[in-house]
């Protein structure tokens, strides 16, 4: 078998059918399809792989397999139809799994006073200096903690 395209030798067998533009063609498509099925990141795939707590949804899926071990068969439906309300709905299994943002971004800090979130950049100061201070920065955030005037 010869494949020399450029200097127009061609060889016998299937190649010989082909002009070098459609063997080229050809090569690029058959080619193309496999790269970009194994390249390309499927979307549907996102949101289960960069969840930010996958329990909830780790445990409805467990929930559906014992109710199918159990022969549960109205729970077993129930669990599934749960499942799919989710999966049709982002909203709602963002809600189920949590937030990725972190810091000032975070949605539970969007209720907060300006005086409590003042004291929140100036524990991520302390923080980036080296302070332990997780325990008081979970404290402003769930509201357990007293405003102080000289902190």
């Amino acid at each position: 078998m010869i494949l020399i395209l450029l200097s127009m030798k061609v060889a016998t067998g299937f190649i010989a059918a082909y002009t070098p533009t459609s063997f080229y063609l050809g090569l690029v498509y058959i080619c193309g399809t496999q790269a970009r099925a194994l390249l390309i990141w499927s979307t549907w795939k996102g949101y289960c792989w960069e969840i930010t707590s996958p329990e909830p949804m780790m445990k409805l899926i467990e929930c559906c397999y014992m109710m199918r071990h159990e022969e549960n068969l109205i729970a077993e439906e129930e669990c599934y139809r749960m499942l799919t309300e989710i999966i049709r709905q982002p909203q709602l299994y963002k809600n189920l799994s949590g937030s990725n943002l972190i810091g000032s971004m975070h949605p539970d800090l969007d209720t907060m006073k300006k005086k409590e979130k003042d004291q929140l950049k100036h524990l991520d100061k302390l923080e980036r200096k080296g302070w332990d201070v997780a325990d008081l920065k979970e404290k402003i955030v769930k509201g357990q903690r007293k405003l102080d005037n000289d902190f």
